[in-house]
């Protein structure tokens, strides 16, 4: 299964370890052969050059290049990637001619073509290896075997029959052309390699003089190439164009074109003097000057002309010429410009060419022997001399050089062989706009356009290292293409044809008979571009087409390539033209198109700028993995890609580094490959989380609070906080602010909060939050007071018992510490969702403020900027912003929130002590933000889960996911497997397990006692062996410990070890228990069990067996060995535990040879579950601790606390106990934690899913020995009795048992009744679904109202109008309902209740026996008295029957769809919902309905937030009317009340208030207070629906006599 790992970050070592594993096992030879027989996908390489070095951009293509494929193989492809060789052409003749110490192709001729071509051949590996250790370390993987090389002489067979097609349709021609050139390397360049070569740079122009013959005035004509100038023979204007003599300021008559006359002339003019530049003498269009004549710039062109007896020195007219720069008059070197050479031909004009072939201006010119660039400043120089140099302007522009050897560029006349593009122009866009390019921008624009412009490719070379162009040629003119060695040998006769090598000078010495003279044919001296060798790769690979015809023809074309963006006009340029020309098709399908790589400036990287990357450096250092995923998430790979890093040390950091940690933490558990087995691995994660991030809250408070002010901001921090005022947010500064500022005051927040008790370093009072508050206080202590201590200037915080806490308290001064801890709550979650905000404000500034070539700033690290700026320290941000997943919420709208613990987990907060802070009592806090069931709701509604295991859908929270929740949650999204499904699963492995029916399979059950009164060790011992070594092995036991139950698990231990030595059929046997041996653990001790099983071996006799402990530590190893050993066929008793291979390991082994076998079903071929077999034997000891050992002298760990927290909410959430169960079992885990409780049993084990937990483990256990369709004759299991005992039938029944499974539940329902305690299962539920609605009121009265909310809550008053009472039909479609409704399982329509602490703790009876519930332990004390309250909900307690009595209120209710009476229905109120919302909304339907009949009132509602619920109903704009139901608390704690509603009516600035109780039997009196602004009204309507005008008159008519 799964290796365990270091959590150390040393990738570069584990990646040299990968690429070794993959060498060593041939990985990749075995990834394309296991692909053997499926469809395939090809990947074309293009070919680098071997003696060339990679770079950094190399790594960019080779991981784009290698992620394709690996991807289409996981689909299913068989992938062809051969690699190839480029190993022609310049790069290679250049390194040897450094090499040799030449320069030139004169010292290689005279060094000898043969020697230097053979040099060039070893030059060409000289990287190879570092090409191929590249390779390997960027973890690329292509076909480097056996790769395909340009120089072989198949390849260059199957590029000459390639060249030989060309030539026969009549596309392979001789021209005279110019081309560019370069002087250096000797030999011309194609359009594509003149692409690769342009470089920006800054030279000076010409503006010239040109004398006109029979008139003193010049032509003004411009030049970006002085060193053409000896070459000229002619001047061209535009024929269209106006053009001007003018006399300018300078004293000379000049021509030019006349909108340039400013431009050029403009500098002439004197301000000062008011001398004009130029003053026009005619115009005259460029055609008028056509002919003209002019005396020569220079005496050698002027010679060369005279010889050829052509007219020269002239103008001439053509349309490309043009006036957006220069003069509007070009100067005319028909040698050295392809327009130049057009308008000479049109004019028959001769041909001067002044420059050698080696770029140096000739022996005829001033400059002999200069070569052309050094030229231009010395003819500037000599034309300036003779006062013909008007300008010499300094111009930057892109000039073409050598992609080679980097010298510049020359357009040079000259003769060439092309292949005639322009004639298959239209296919090659035809086949181009089949092809998917990324991005498609390059396809049509930059690629596209290319061809559209496109030009016969210049396919000659004059060098030596290439393919010989396949041309023989006859002094008589005739010319013959030879397509293969078949064809040379046909055409020469010479044997030397069928081996030669196919390069120079071999090739050259063959020659062949003229077809037409009889002379001797020689062949032309050229080598063909080498970017046609690459670009014939898809077939010369293959030697096609002589042979591998279908190979070829498989693998064309390629479904991907994709190289940098500069090969649009290289290779993939020349592969679309060779394909084409050959097959008129595209040669690929899709195409990604890279950028380059640059440095973290975005400059091209250089060595002469000291900012290139050493690709081995960068991937020594950071490791080639975190290289690759920097390229792939860095930008799209068209884009730029900026290189350094910094950047590629963050990706690792965030992504390798926490993938990694992920994996170390997950493969610790992923053995236990089960879906419920993932829960405890998410738990256990959460709780170091969130043990990681303790801080103390209220200090979290006051950092915020002091540091958030922006007047100490950035001009961009206020900037981005500024928009979150401006945006309508809730949150905004402003809120913040006065919301904090409240706190601070209301809770004097800066003052010291000091527990008055000697408390020093001891940890024994909590606070436990959950939605409702738990304390855990020290003994004798049951509230936690904390009053303002003026004197010593600080809060002082009591633990008091409830006397002294009733006695003592002073609600004046006292500060309720749980309404702070929760204002702080709520300020923090304000504050989150602020940041947010705030953070993507400013990142947005700061990205527009930032080029195109930076970095990104993403809203992680804004967040972080702004709580950096506010001094948060690490774990206070963590814990601000430490939600792994927000809160799933339901879609639809108005849905109630889900505030169960699965959703908002729980907090506690410690009060600490300590003299390192002894003025002040820290309150630390632990929040644990998520559950795996939050996670799990989060996962699915990203993806689809699937949850595979056996014991997927055991109904246990103990020790698998809460799937009811789930389901809950997700809906109709949630789907188990159907009932048909599993009935045919069901089918299909009876029929396989029919062998243990038919009695071919035996299993033997056996019951191991485990719980002995009055044991014995050596008594117990000689019930199975003889009395001698029962005394011996007695002695070991009870000599390393005296604890009965390990005593007991020895000798059980023993016995076991017996049974397997003594049966001969028994040859593999697993014992697994609780606990995992260990040497010097007196509990369960490695040396003492190897003893005992040398006594069992002595006992029996038995030799040839052995005892394996298999442990976490190097278990795959263990494990590989012991396979091993068993398909060996040796007898082995292997020792485990649950926890180590209870779930998802796989244990079976091959089948020894001459074991008798039973084979399960008929075999099938591949299934390797008839190639080994299943263990014969397996014991299972008592499963213990599956809650938290509270029960020992030790403290519990913190992570322990945490964990039964976990438990205690889960099994709480499930409704296994009730409220005060679930605040027993807290403080337990509390004080086991502080150790001030020890040795008190966690009654947790006792619940069902604790139970149920039981049965999990063993049905995942017995699986172990359940893998294979190969099994022993006889099978035995050995079972605890206190773990059968454990077990649910119930639930073990509802799955698909296999036999063995289905032996142990025969075992336990031997034994009696299932063990599961009696559970009150519907009060639970109904006390938990009366909290949940409790915390719903209290959220909703807790946070500012929205017109959602407010609309929510108007929703739900509604509701319990119309539903005291609701049938399973109204339940079942009604969301509010099933929340927040409770049930007894029966019809019925009241029933009694007792509630403590304001409904926090509420208990349910179903019965009407008031007085025995009372008299019960579940009944609750009320308030600070003794006395034990009991309520009740019904019909009568609600008043209803007496508010239907008042005349059209029936009718009324009828009308809006109230319901009459409480129906007997299976669902009712709960106990919050009938107190707080039902009687609270009938009394205000009722009385506002009373005011409007009686007095004409028309109440309107409240709809300023802000006020909502403030009162009920506004009586006009300063007055307001309140309903109160006085039955409860309003007279007992009316003086409370009535301050707090004074100010309510103080913050809404109302001037009155009426508060009114609708119904009545009571004779209370009307009263007033505060000079009339609360007006008390005892009752509207009597018992008997009748009026009781004297308290309806107090209501003043002023106050509603003139309201609209």
């Amino acid at each position: 299964m799964y290796k365990k790992v270091s959590s150390d970050m040393n990738f570069v070592d584990r990646e040299k370890e990968t690429v070794k594993f993959w060498k060593e096992n041939e990985i990749f030879e075995k990834s394309i052969e296991e692909r053997k027989d499926d469809p395939t996908y090809t990947f074309y390489d293009g070919p680098p050059t071997a003696n060339g070095k990679p770079h950094i951009g190399h790594v960019l293509t080779r991981v784009i290049k290698d992620m394709i494929p690996r991807y289409q193989t996981m689909k299913g492809h068989k992938i062809i990637r051969k690699a190839g060789w480029d190993t022609h052409g310049l790069p290679v003749e250049l390194e040897v001619e450094k090499m040799l110490g030449l320069d030139g192709k004169e010292q290689i001729e005279e060094y000898g073509m043969e020697p230097f071509i053979k040099k060039c051949k070893e030059s060409v590996w000289k990287y190879k290896g570092m090409w191929e250790d590249f390779s390997d370390t960027v973890g690329f993987w292509a076909d480097m075997e056996n790769p395909y090389i340009t120089y072989d002489n198949n390849f260059i067979e199957s590029v000459w029959w390639a060249l030989k097609q060309i030539w026969d349709k009549g596309l392979l021609y001789k021209g005279f052309k110019i081309v560019p050139y370069c002087p250096r390397c000797g030999t011309p360049l194609s359009a594509q390699e003149v692409a690769q070569g342009y470089k920006d740079v800054k030279e000076r122009s010409a503006i010239v003089r040109f004398k006109l013959v029979d008139e003193d005035a010049y032509f003004l004509a411009w030049t970006t190439t002085p060193w053409t100038l000896p070459s000229n023979i002619g001047l061209c204007v535009n024929p269209e164009e106006t053009y001007a003599k003018v006399k300018a300021a300078d004293g000379y008559v000049y021509y030019m074109a006349e909108a340039l006359l400013d431009t050029v002339l403009g500098r002439l003019a004197d301000e000062e003097a008011g001398t004009p530049a130029y003053e026009v003498l005619e115009t005259y269009k460029g055609k008028d000057l056509e002919y003209k004549e002019y005396e020569p710039l220079y005496d050698c062109a002027a010679k060369v002309a005279e010889k050829q007896h052509k007219k020269a020195f002239y103008v001439t007219c053509d349309g490309y010429v043009t006036l957006t720069d220069g003069t509007g008059i070009v100067h005319i070197a028909p040698a050295f410009g392809e327009d130049d050479a057009k308008v000479g031909r049109k004019y028959e004009m001769p041909f001067v060419q002044l420059v050698d072939e080696r770029g140096n201006m000739s022996e005829e010119t001033p400059f002999a022997g200069l070569f052309v660039k050094k030229a231009d400043p010395e003819v500037l120089k000599d034309l300036d001399a003779r006062g013909l140099l008007y300008d010499a302007p300094k111009f930057e522009h892109s000039y073409p050089h050598c992609w080679r050897c980097d010298t510049p560029l020359i357009y040079y006349a000259r003769e060439s062989w092309f292949i005639k593009m322009t004639d298959v122009k239209d296919q090659l866009i035809a086949n181009n706009n089949t092809v998917n390019w990324v991005p498609k921008s390059i396809g049509k624009g930059r690629f596209g356009d290319w061809l559209e412009n496109v030009q016969d490719w210049g396919i000659s070379r004059n060098r030596y290292w290439g393919t010989p162009l396949n041309i023989w040629e006859c002094e008589c003119g005739c010319m013959q293409s030879v397509g293969s060695r078949e064809e040379l040998y046909k055409l020469t006769g010479d044997e030397k044809a069928k081996t030669v090598e196919l390069h120079r000078p071999y090739i050259d010495e063959l020659t062949m008979p003229c077809p037409k003279c009889g002379k001797t044919m020689h062949r032309v001296p050229e080598v063909i571009d080498c970017w046609f060798d690459s670009g014939a790769m898809p077939f010369a690979q293959h030697h096609y087409p002589f042979e591998n015809q279908d190979l070829f023809e498989r693998q064309f074309p390629a479904d991907f390539i994709s190289e940098a963006v500069d090969q649009t006009r290289g290779w993939f340029y020349s592969l679309l033209a060779i394909s084409t020309l050959l097959f008129n098709k595209a040669p690929y399908k899709n195409v990604i198109v890279l950028g380059h790589v640059q440095d973290e400036n975005g400059q091209k990287m250089s060595k002469s700028k000291g900012n290139a990357v050493d690709p081995f450096d960068a991937l020594e250092k950071y490791g080639a993995d975190a290289i690759r995923w920097y390229f792939y998430i860095n930008s799209a790979p068209w884009l730029p890609n900026r290189f350094h890093g910094k950047a590629v040390q963050e990706g690792q950091r965030k992504f390798m580094g926490t993938l990694w940690n992920t994996y170390a933490f997950f493969v610790l558990y992923a053995n236990i490959d089960e879906f419920d087995a993932t829960k405890d691995t998410i738990q256990s994660e959460l709780i170091d989380k969130s043990l990681a991030m303790q801080e103390d809250y209220i200090q979290l408070f006051r950092q915020i609070y002091r540091t958030l002010n922006p007047n100490d901001f950035s001009s961009s921090m206020r900037q981005a906080m500024d928009e979150v005022e401006k945006s309508g947010n809730r949150n905004t500064f402003t809120t913040l602010m006065d919301e904090a500022r409240k706190i601070a005051e209301d809770y004097h927040v800066r003052l010291s909060i000091k527990t008055k008790e000697d408390l020093v370093d001891q940890r024994q009072i909590f606070l436990f939050n959950d939605g409702s508050f738990h304390t855990v206080l020290k003994e004798g202590a049951q509230y936690i007071r904390s009053s303002l201590n003026k004197e010593d200037n600080r809060i002082d915080v009591f633990f008091e018992g409830k006397d002294d806490f009733f006695k003592n308290r002073n609600k004046e001064k006292d500060i309720v510490l749980y309404s702070l801890l929760r204002e702080i709550n709520v300020f923090l979650l304000h504050f989150r969702l602020f940041s947010i905000e705030w953070a993507r404000n400013y990142m947005e500034i700061i990205n527009s403020s930032r080029s195109g070539i930076m970095d990104t700033m993403n809203l992680e690290n804004a967040i972080s900027t702004i709580l950096k700026r506010l001094e948060l320290t690490n774990k206070q941000r963590d814990l601000l912003m430490g939600e792994t997943c927000q809160m799933i919420r339901n879609n639809r709208e108005l849905i109630l929130e889900d505030r169960s613990f699965y959703q908002v987990g729980m907090e506690y907060y410690e009060f600490e002590d300590n003299d390192s802070h002894h003025d002040n009592t820290n309150l630390k806090f632990v929040k644990v933000y998520d559950t795996p069931e939050k996670i799990m709701l989060y996962l699915a509604g990203k993806a689809t889960v699937f949850g595979i295991s056996a014991t997927a859908e055991v109904d246990t929270v103990a020790g698998n996911y809460d799937l009811k929740y789930l389901k809950e949650q997700l809906k109709e999204r949630f789907h188990k497997t159907p009932g048909y499904l599993k009935d045919k699963t069901r089918t299909a492995l009876e029929k396989r397990w029919s062998a243990y029916a038919d009695g071919e399979i035996n299993v033997h059950g056996e019951v191991i006692s485990s719980n002995i009164q009055g044991f014995n060790a050596e008594d117990y011992c000689k019930t199975f062996m003889n009395a001698e070594f029962a005394r011996y092995a007695s002695n070991i036991i009870t000599n390393i410990t005296d604890n009965e139950y390990q005593i007991i698990r020895y000798c059980n231990v023993l016995k076991a070890m017996c049974i397997f030595n003594r049966n001969e059929d028994i040859q593999s046997m697993l014992y697994l228990g609780m606990a995992l041996p260990k040497k010097n653990n007196p509990g369960m001790d490695e040396g003492v069990l190897q003893q005992l099983f040398e006594y069992s071996q002595m006992e029996t006799q038995q030799s040839n067996s052995s005892v394996c402990f298999l442990k976490s530590d190097n278990f795959e190893q263990d494990k590989e060995e012991l396979q091993q050993q068993l398909s060996c066929g040796e007898k082995i008793f292997v020792m485990s535990s649950f926890q180590t291979i209870g779930a998802g390991q796989n244990l079976q082994y091959k089948i020894p040879k001459g074991r008798k076998v039973v084979r399960l079903g008929e075999f099938t071929e591949g299934d390797k579950r008839f190639l080994y077999k299943d263990f014969d034997a397996l014991y299972l000891g008592n499963i213990t601790n599956m809650t938290v050992n509270t029960y020992q002298d030790e403290k519990i760990t913190s992570h322990d606390l945490l964990q039964m927290l976990f438990q205690i909410e889960e099994l709480y959430e499930n409704v296994e106990m009730n409220y005060s169960e679930k605040d027993q079992m807290l403080k337990l885990a509390f004080r086991s934690y502080t150790g001030s409780d020890q040795f008190t049993l966690n009654k947790l084990y006792k619940l069902k899913s604790v139970v149920v937990q039981a049965s999990r483990i063993v049905l995942q256990a017995v699986g172990r020995m359940c893998r294979t369709f190969v099994k022993s004759p006889n099978i035995y299991l050995f079972v605890e009795s206190e773990l059968l005992e454990k077990l649910y039938v119930g639930e073990l029944k509802k799955r698909i048992l296999p036999p063995e499974m289905k032996a142990i539940v025969d075992m336990r329902e031997s034994l009696g009744k299932d063990y599961l305690p009696e559970e009150n299962f519907m009060l639970n539920k109904a006390e938990k679904i009366s909290s949940v609605g409790l915390w719903t009121i209290r959220r909703m009265l807790a946070k500012d109202w929205t017109a959602e909310s407010m609309q929510l809550w108007e929703q739900l008053r509604v509701l319990v109008l119309q539903y005291p009472t609701a049938s399973t039909y109204d339940w079942q479609n009604n969301e509010y309902l099933q929340k927040l409704y409770i049930t007894s399982g029966e019809k019925r329509n009241q029933y009694i209740y007792s509630q403590y602490s304001d409904f926090n703790d509420v208990t349910i009876d179903f019965g009407n026996d008031k007085v025995a519930f009372k008299n019960s332990k579940r009944a609750k004390i009320k308030g600070n008295s003794d006395e034990v309250a009991i309520y009740e909900m019904s019909e009568k307690e609600s008043g209803l029957q007496a508010i239907l009595r008042y005349p059209g209120m029936k009718a009324h209710f009828e009308e809006m769809g109230y319901a009459l009476k409480f129906e007997m229905n299976e669902y009712l109120l709960s106990p919050v919902l009938f107190h707080n919302i039902y009687k609270g909304a009938l009394g205000e339907e009722a009385g506002k309905f009373i005011l409007k009949r009686e007095l004409g009132i028309e109440l309107s509602s409240i709809t300023v937030p802000e006020y909502f619920e403030f009162f009920d109903y506004k009586l006009s704009d300063d007055v307001y009317v309140d309903f109160k139901n006085w039955k409860f608390t309003y007279v007992q704690d009316r003086d409370e009340i009535r301050k707090d509603i004074l100010r309510k009516l103080e913050a809404i600035g109302a001037k009155r208030v009426y508060i009114i109780n609708v119904v009545s039997d009571k004779d209370y009196k009307p009263s007033a207070i505060v000079d009339q602004c609360l007006v008390e009204i005892p009752m509207l309507i009597r018992e008997d629906g009748t009026v009781c005008y004297e308290n309806l008159h107090m209501i003043r008519k002023e106050d509603f006599e003139n309201v609209n």
